[in-house]
């Protein structure tokens, strides 16, 4: 399973080679030589095998599991199109800038993470001089607490990146997102960012707006967003103008419907959703940015709790040990 980092080098690594006129086959033939990883290289493998058979792109790359689930639409419209390098460039630009966020967001927690480790060892202390505990147990005991708290901190982020990779699994981590007040906002605004930028590749790559609609619903693990767009699609059909179709759909907000109307009406679509992607990218990045001041702040409040609890235990601890002497 690939990182946000290692997605993106991929990605530009294809787009370089295809623009370069090496084909498909031959550029995963080419990597498999190179690939350290045996469960990257099984996947590759099979990726070579089942494009020689005659498999497309997309319905390969869906069986092997490579890349994440949601990048697999716009990829399918670049095969159909013929813009593969277009798209690969793109979605490459994408996870740079996802990895950069996410490296932001690490470095931010590293000093909290620091001090937690410190308040860990802070309650135990005072049993060492007291000669309670020996400190042999001491160090053990800290170690294990320590051992759990960087496991589950490196679990999280492994199941936060397997949500990449799977459907069910990205669903339950949008729903969960839903519910957190503070990630609710930050959630809905990247689905709607990801089918903006999306469904603007797509229109740029050639694809027809019904098809392109379809597939830039499937790029978020947004059920509403996918189910709009079939409304949408199913509407515009049946002779509604599609800016009144949008306008119907209260999942997207006023200022997406005002693109794709001024962009129906001067037949630039793609231009305005391209903008609209920018505007919301910038939001995400500013609200990135409040979260990754806040995750700190909470740790060091959980932190201050707990060492002011263990001081006054300790405190309480002795003056009981006083009264009883007395």
């Amino acid at each position: 399973m690939m990182n946000l980092r290692e997605i993106a080098f991929f990605y530009n690594h294809i787009a370089v080679m295809l623009h370069a006129g090496v084909g498909i086959i031959p550029f995963f033939e080419t990597i498999v030589k190179s690939e350290k990883n045996d469960s990257q290289k099984v996947k590759i493998k099979f990726i070579i095998e089942n494009l020689k058979k005659g498999e497309t792109l997309t319905s390969t790359l869906h069986k092997s599991h490579l890349i994440p689930v949601f990048d697999l639409p716009v990829i399918e419209a670049g095969e159909k199109s013929g813009e593969l390098v277009k798209i690969f460039k793109s979605l490459s630009k994408e996870y740079d800038l996802a990895a950069a966020t996410e490296s932001v967001i690490r470095g931010g927690l590293l000093y909290p993470f620091l001090l937690l480790g410190f308040a860990l060892l802070l309650p135990s202390a005072p049993a060492i001089l007291l000669g309670e505990i020996s400190p042999y147990r001491y160090f053990i005991t800290i170690g294990l607490k320590l051992g759990f708290v960087i496991f589950v901190a490196k679990y999280v982020f492994h199941l936060f990146m397997k949500s990449y990779y799977s459907l069910s699994m990205a669903k339950r981590r949008h729903a969960l997102f839903a519910k957190v007040p503070f990630l609710r906002n930050l959630s809905y605004t990247m689905s709607i960012e990801k089918f903006c930028s999306s469904l603007e590749l797509m229109l740029e790559a050639g694809i027809p707006i019904f098809d392109a609609l379809k597939l830039a619903g499937q790029t978020s693990p947004n059920d509403d967003i996918n189910m709009a767009c079939r409304r949408i699609v199913g509407e515009a059909k049946g002779g509604k103008p599609l800016p009144l179709a949008f306008e119907m759909e209260s999942i997207f907000p006023h200022d997406i419907v005002n693109s794709i109307t001024l962009g129906h009406e001067s037949g630039e679509i793609p231009a305005m959703l391209r903008k609209s992607a920018e505007m919301l990218r910038n939001d995400i990045n500013r609200d990135i940015g409040i979260l990754a001041k806040m995750i700190p702040v909470i740790i060091h409040a959980i932190v201050m709790i707990f060492v002011a609890y263990n001081i006054l235990s300790l405190y309480l601890g002795n003056l009981a040990a006083l009264g009883a002497m007395f």
